[in-house]
């Protein structure tokens, strides 16, 4: 729980416009990328949702250029995040919500359609989607 509510604190943070550049200048966000890593159990699953959670506030709340970092080089999330939209409930619901904000940001579309494996890889995962939301009764 300590985890979960540190990433609130941290979440509260990256909204506060006095704080918010200094936040993304110590790329505090690319902390949560082992918590993304971690095997999908239901050990992890709170702390894997207030890390997409952070993620998705700092996207909102900031400028592309202080958050290209998320899509360059080794440390991207783009593909956590799109294996976050495999899993199920609000884990999916809160991934689907923070990859909607990813497709808004240049950086990181630059880094998708920069590979057609990339494209790919998105479609698949998208198409995989539909396919369940489709199934879904309502």
């Amino acid at each position: 729980h300590r985890v979960c509510n540190a990433l609130t604190i941290f979440k509260m943070l990256a909204t506060c416009p006095d704080i918010k550049k200094h936040f993304n200048e110590k790329r505090i966000v690319a902390c949560t990328r082992p918590i993304l890593m971690a095997p999908k159990t239901l050990n992890f699953w709170s702390m894997k949702l207030s890390a997409l959670v952070l993620i998705g506030t700092v996207l909102r709340h900031s400028d592309p250029e202080d958050t290209y970092f998320l899509f360059t080089g080794i440390a991207n999330f783009v593909p956590l995040i799109l294996d976050h939209i495999s899993t199920h409930g609000l884990l999916r619901t809160v991934a689907l919500s923070v990859f909607s904000q990813v497709l808004g940001d240049k950086y990181a579309m630059q880094f998708i359609i920069a590979s057609t494996e990339r494209i790919e890889a998105v479609c698949v995962c998208l198409a995989k989607t539909f396919d369940i939301l489709w199934l879904l009764p309502g």
